[in-house]
């Protein structure tokens, strides 16, 4: 008896290692809303559990937001950044989408790889109506894309400054652009997640290329290499770019090395004979 009691246990006590040794299986991004219902000029809170490491933005959108950015209120959006954790919360004022409900909050990364969730919200004062999915023929692209400057004088001496980074977007579709989004992260090469206010983009016609000066702030010290990631959101889709510029505190290190050689020339007039 005795031996099959200790048998057991070891059995048990095997079971139960292997469980412990399994690996854990990755919870699924999930977004969760804490008011049932909600009027514009509210405040509406929420929470996301098991999502990837990152900044997030958040809007409020009608019709589902079928049609991305087109169904939502863009000029209410927050934007913050997910810890490694994966767990963080949020919240924005209730602002009434463009358009009617069914009303869901979406929360999306910014990224290569973009996570989207959405969540119902029961929106007062917002009148209903059926879904609609379709989706404008937007085709956008990057025409150009260039490093305009890397700062002016305070960057050269490490203070806190800005670049300027020039994109054009061309729309080679159909109709015009009126819904576009612009998203723009900073910081070193492959740690990006600095949030930079972008422009509004406006409408692009069919054919057209327009310009736009980014001005992305650089925190001092001033100094190495620097990353801009952009996203161009609209109904058809997203347009992703990255430009990297680079900016050196050189006055830094010219005015001592002038000055020093300001020296060793007054040493060297100095010396006996020097004069003659």
């Amino acid at each position: 008896m005795r031996a099959r009691a200790a048998l057991a246990a070891a059995g048990l006590a095997l079971l139960t290692a292997l469980a412990g040794a399994a690996p854990a299986v990755a919870a699924e991004p999930a977004l969760t809303v804490a008011e049932e219902s909600v009027r514009a000029g509210d405040k509406l809170s929420f929470a996301l559990r098991g999502w990837p490491a990152g900044t997030v933005h958040a809007e409020l959108c009608g019709n589902e937001a079928a049609r991305g950015s087109t169904d939502c209120a863009t000029s209410a959006a927050v934007q913050f950044y997910v810890p490694a954790t994966g767990n963080a919360s949020g919240r924005l004022t209730v602002v009434a989408p463009p358009v009617a409900c069914p009303c869901v909050l979406r929360v999306t990364t910014l990224g290569a790889a973009p996570t989207t969730r959405t969540a119902p919200v029961a929106l007062k004062g917002v009148k209903v109506e059926a879904a609609v999915e379709t989706v404008a023929p937007a085709r956008l692209r990057v025409a150009d894309l260039a490093v305009v400057s890397t700062g002016g004088r305070a960057a050269l001496l490490g203070w806190s400054d800005e670049m300027v980074v020039r994109v054009a977007l061309r729309n080679e579709g159909t109709v015009a652009v009126t819904d576009a989004t612009m998203h723009l992260l900073t910081g070193r090469p492959g740690a990006a997640d600095e949030i930079v206010p972008a422009p509004q983009l406006g409408v692009i016609a069919p054919g057209q290329a327009r310009e736009y000066l980014l001005r992305v702030p650089v925190k001092a010290p001033v100094f190495g290499t620097y990353e801009i990631n952009g996203e161009v959101r609209t109904a058809g889709g997203t347009v992703a770019f990255v430009a990297e510029a680079e900016s050196y505190p050189w006055a830094l290190v010219a005015v001592p090395g002038l000055l020093l050689l300001l020296a060793l020339f007054r040493v060297v007039l100095r010396r006996p004979g020097a004069a003659e």
